[in-house]
This record gives C-alpha cells, sequence and structure tokens, in this order.
C-alpha cells in the first residue's frame, strides 16, 4: 500500500465525501423535527413585527450553533507515543464516546494493529454494555430510514406498500426503520450534538 500523493488525496476525498452525506442526513433529520418546523412556523409568523431580526437570530443560534460538522467521530487519533512502548486507549469522561490512541511506532505495523482491534472490541463492547450509546451507523442505513418514515408519513403508504417498494425483507422491517426514523428525527443524528428538546 502507498502512502501520500495521489493514494492519500483519494483518501481524503473519500472522506471528505462521507462527512458530506452524513451532513446532508443530518439536515434532513432536521427538517422533519416537529420543534424545527415550529420555531421556523413561528417566525415567519412573526415576520411583519418589529422583533423579528431578534426572533430571527435565536432561532438561527438554537439551530445553527448544533450543527457541527463531522470531523473524525468515527476515528480514533494518533496523539503519539506511550512510554512504556505500548499501545493505549484513553477514554475521556467529558466524552466517553471518544478514544484516545497512543502508539509506539517503533512496534511492527502488524502487532500494532492486532493490539488496536483488542483494545477496541474491548472497549467497544464495555460502552454499549454499560453506557447503551447510540452507534453511527452507514449513510445507506439512515437514507433508507428516512426514505420509509417519508413513504409513510408523507404519503400514507401501508406497511406493505413500502415493504415491496424498498425491497425490504419483511413489514416488521418497515416498521422498526420508521421507528429508527423517528428517533433520529426527535433527538438527532449520532455523532452530532443532539436536538433542541424545546
Amino acid at each position: 500500500m502507498r502512502y501520500g500523493g495521489r493514494d492519500m488525496k483519494k483518501k481524503w476525498k473519500d472522506k471528505a465525501k462521507l462527512m458530506f452525506r452524513y451532513e446532508i442526513i443530518f439536515r434532513e433529520l432536521m427538517a422533519r423535527n416537529k420543534i424545527f418546523i415550529k420555531d421556523w412556523e413561528k417566525l415567519l409568523a412573526h415576520q411583519d413585527s418589529e422583533d423579528y431580526e431578534d426572533l430571527f437570530e435565536a432561532t438561527q443560534q438554537k439551530w445553527d450553533d448544533i450543527v457541527i460538522p463531522i470531523d473524525d467521530f468515527l476515528i480514533v487519533d494518533a496523539l503519539g507515543t506511550e512510554e512504556n512502548g505500548s499501545p493505549s486507549f484513553s477514554p475521556s469522561d467529558e466524552e466517553p464516546h471518544h478514544l484516545t490512541l497512543r502508539i509506539d511506532l517503533r512496534y511492527p505495523t502488524k502487532k500494532i494493529m492486532e493490539q488496536v482491534e483488542r483494545w477496541l472490541y474491548s472497549y467497544q463492547s464495555e460502552y454499549r454494555g454499560k453506557l447503551g450509546r447510540h452507534y453511527v451507523l452507514a449513510p445507506e442505513d439512515y437514507e433508507l430510514y428516512i426514505e420509509v418514515w417519508d413513504l409513510r408519513e408523507k404519503e400514507g403508504k401501508s406497511w406493505s406498500q413500502i415493504k415491496e417498494e424498498l425491497s425490504l425483507n419483511s413489514i416488521q422491517t418497515a416498521r422498526n426503520h420508521h421507528k429508527a426514523a423517528c428517533k433520529l428525527i426527535k433527538e438527532g443524528l449520532p455523532g452530532f450534538p443532539p436536538f433542541p428538546t424545546e
């Protein structure tokens, strides 16, 4: 495997595309959020009022402040070397879903990756079991959830019609995707700050 040059450019280009997809998904969820819709309907209803500018600024700040572009929320950061010569993870109390990775680069890549994989599996299992956090899925999963939600909520299609139209395995799968979409629309996308609750 080559590093740098054309390969590095492709890697960053692919990463930028992925980040952009998540950004679009986040905004699609936000546009379906009841509180977001209510806030902007209130704003539109006060277009001619004297306090419109203040209301506009407050509404914009409320929602724009949470739109933080995704950076490396799926990736641990390489920050240096550990004194004892072994890789180590250091979860933060403030952000238990983030890990800091420190690696002694004198070790062979294969050994480092084996250790990283073991520790990542161990910590992720603990994270899932004790903290019950949400996991970031592939963008196509979220896009499918939104599609199911739109077919059900906007077009009024039956579970059976949704199953057929999207070639899903079962009606229960359609229901599950709809339930997942409802949760995302209400709470926001994992990897981003949560949506406001009022």
